[in-house]
């Protein structure tokens, strides 16, 4: 039977697999195409491959020679579907993009992606809420495969509404952290995260140093636009993050400084792929891929995604105090 190699790849911070998995059945060339449009974003690269197959050859062999899983002359196209404008985009080596392609088993050079600077795009930036459609020809112009997207609006500090924009982080042991924030309509899935910066002190050597907390991970939440969605989570939650996260340690001195919220958000077609993939987790199927795509005559995702980050946001005195004296940190020397 044909052994048929598909690359994944990891989309932000949705989800994460493995950068392969094994397929036992008959099966023919089939594109493998991933990307996600963002406004924040100054490139859009899309990663174009193909799974490869081979009776009688190992596949950690086949997966050596980058002629097996990277189509040569072929045409990436992203088109506006309300302009009808059409852009190509440029095959370049993402070693020497600064994205340099995980370890796993295939070669690692060259790493081929598409890229399309958004500065070429009319008015400088992917259009808000505006489809775009992705179009890869052969060098005869037979298609390959498509798949269409709408494009997250960039969000803005004010899409932040809890904790409000002159307000502090109040963590009471008693009580539940509202973190409240206005996606785009279009955004199906969130990440929420909040980022602890504080001073290390230990032996007069002073290190500035911050603690990445994950709120929520793959949080589902459509809201009419502009209405506030809202994620709660209890205040003791973070002490005991604090006290797992950070060492007890009688020579160290730890002084707290501010937080940063982030919102990562994603399209639909991230939703869905996150869902069926984790239903899918550990399930190998015959004849089918156990994974969504929406990527028509072929595997893969195009989505569109969006992310915030408010920085130097201040912890009430109460805060300060019950993480310097209260019984869960107090042994973790904040002054």
């Amino acid at each position: 039977m044909f052994r048929i190699y598909i690359l994944l790849v990891t989309l932000f911070t949705f989800f994460s697999c493995s950068n392969d998995f094994q397929l036992t059945e008959n099966a023919k060339e089939i594109p493998v195409v991933y990307g996600l449009l963002s406004q924040a974003d100054t490139a859009i690269y899309i990663r174009v491959e193909k799974t490869f197959l081979n009776e009688d050859i190992e596949p950690k062999i086949l997966s050596q020679d980058p002629n097996n899983f990277y189509y040569n002359n072929i045409s990436v196209e992203l088109k506006n579907r309300n302009t009808l404008k059409t852009y190509m985009l440029k095959r370049v080596d993402g070693n020497t993009e600064g994205y340099p392609r995980d370890n796993g088993v295939f070669a690692q050079s060259p790493n081929y992606l598409y890229k399309l600077r958004t500065n070429d795009l009319d008015g400088g930036k992917l259009g808000d809420n505006v489809e775009y459609e992705l179009t890869i020809k052969q060098e005869e112009g037979t298609l390959l495969a498509k798949a269409n997207t709408v494009v997250l609006r960039a969000m803005a500090e004010k899409d932040i509404t809890s904790p409000a924009a002159s307000g502090a982080l109040a963590m009471d042991y008693t009580k539940d952290l509202n973190i409240g924030f206005r996606a785009d309509s279009k955004a199906y899935i969130h990440d929420i995260f909040i980022y602890v910066y504080y001073t290390e002190e230990k032996n007069g050597n002073v290190e500035e140093k911050v603690i990445k907390w994950p709120l929520a991970k793959n949080f589902e939440a459509n809201q009419p636009a502009n209405l506030n969605i809202n994620f709660m989570i209890n205040g003791r939650a973070f002490y005991e993050f604090l006290k797992a996260n950070l060492t007890e340690d009688p020579f160290v001195n730890r002084f707290l400084k501010s937080a940063s919220i982030e919102i990562a958000s994603g399209g639909i077609e991230i939703r869905d792929y996150v869902n069926i993939v984790q239903a899918n987790l550990g399930i190998t199927s015959s004849g089918e891929v156990p994974t969504y795509t929406n990527i028509e005559n072929g595997i893969g995702l195009l989505s569109s995604r969006s992310r915030l980050v408010r920085n130097n946001i201040p912890f009430t005195e109460n805060t300060r105090d019950s993480i310097a004296n209260g019984i869960i940190t107090k042994k973790l020397n904040f002054r």
